[in-house]
């Protein structure tokens, strides 16, 4: 389904249906919302093999989230209206929310299918990359002034220095980091998941340890491994759902630790309204391919270098 196809149905809607599936769609680029349109990725289908919920199990979170939303409508501006917009997701009438479960999970699957056959069409070993972006922490209270654009063209100018890299592909991912017992506080650190097709790792590492350096608040920020082959690792490079970390001395082992749980409901819907705002695309980060259209589907290219 088009865009303007999808545009013009909505005319047909009553009036608030119509308003709100307009507010949906302005933070989602064409490539995007065609593959949002594809029911097909709301299954249970191929790729089955993840590290995500099922199709009832992201419905149901779809709902619950919304409720939550509305709960929380007289605290944070926007938290009814996004209510609204997840309430009426549905099939062939999809919200395309970065904060709607559904629509995530479905953009999610797609993304893990995409890169899979990117990688099986190139032999270039894969390493997995995780990088924690310390510089833009952000307080607490202040997560809907956090914006991707420039930390992912800064990982872009980075990347761009190292040679032998043929694709990058993964997704920023966000926690909420309390840092108290280190006599620090409270912020949201964004991180980069991804994976690498590289024949120069070594170099790789080493330039994105100069770049990212180890602080107080992200003593390990960037950690590289060769990818081993399982689809689930795909997956974690898009997660749908955030964690809080919370910073413990370890005794035993005399060095510091964190342990993961999960967000507060008021954490939760501070979360959603980011990416609500940033949307799926803020979130993806490519390099050295792009999304494409190849008729009525929507794929993953390799960019090639003019010679």
């Amino acid at each position: 389904m088009s865009i303007q196809s999808l545009m013009k149905r909505t005319q047909r809607w009553p009036q608030k249906k119509r308003h709100l599936e307009v507010e949906a769609i302005p933070n989602v680029s064409a490539l995007i919302a065609r593959v949002l349109s594809d029911e097909g990725y709301y299954g249970n289908g191929d790729p089955t093999s993840l590290n995500a919920p099922r199709a009832k199990e992201a419905k149901k979170a779809r709902k619950t989230a919304a409720k939550r939303l509305r709960y929380f409508a007289d605290d944070f501006p926007g938290a009814g209206q996004l209510a609204d917009i997840l309430t009426h997701c549905r099939p062939r009438h999809r919200c395309m929310s970065g904060a709607c479960p559904q629509c995530g999970r479905a953009f999610q699957r797609w993304l893990v299918g995409q890169v899979t056959k990117l990688a099986e069409a190139n032999p270039t070993p894969l390493s997995a990359v995780s990088i924690a972006i310390a510089e833009h922490r952000t307080p607490e209270s202040q997560l809907h002034t956090l914006h991707t654009t420039g930390m992912k063209r800064a990982l872009a100018y980075t990347l761009g220095k190292v040679t032998g890299i043929n694709w990058v592909a993964g997704g920023i991912d966000l926690s909420l980091n309390d840092d108290t017992q280190k006599g620090s506080d409270i912020g949201w650190l964004p991180q980069l998941y991804g994976f690498v097709a590289t024949s120069d790792i070594d170099t790789l590492s080493n330039l994105l340890r100069k770049r990212y350096p180890k602080t107080d608040q992200a003593p390990r920020p960037v950690q590289i491994k060769r990818f081993d082959g399982a689809i689930e690792a795909f997956s974690y490079a898009f997660k749908p759902g955030f964690v809080k970390r919370i910073a413990y001395k370890d005794s035993e082992k005399n060095r510091w630790d964190t342990r993961k749980v999960y967000l507060s409901p008021k954490h939760h819907v501070q979360a959603m309204l980011w990416m609500h705002k940033i949307g799926l695309s803020g979130r993806l980060f490519l390099k050295n391919i792009r999304m494409t259209r190849n008729g009525h589907h929507v794929e993953l290219l390799k960019i090639r270098k003019l010679e």
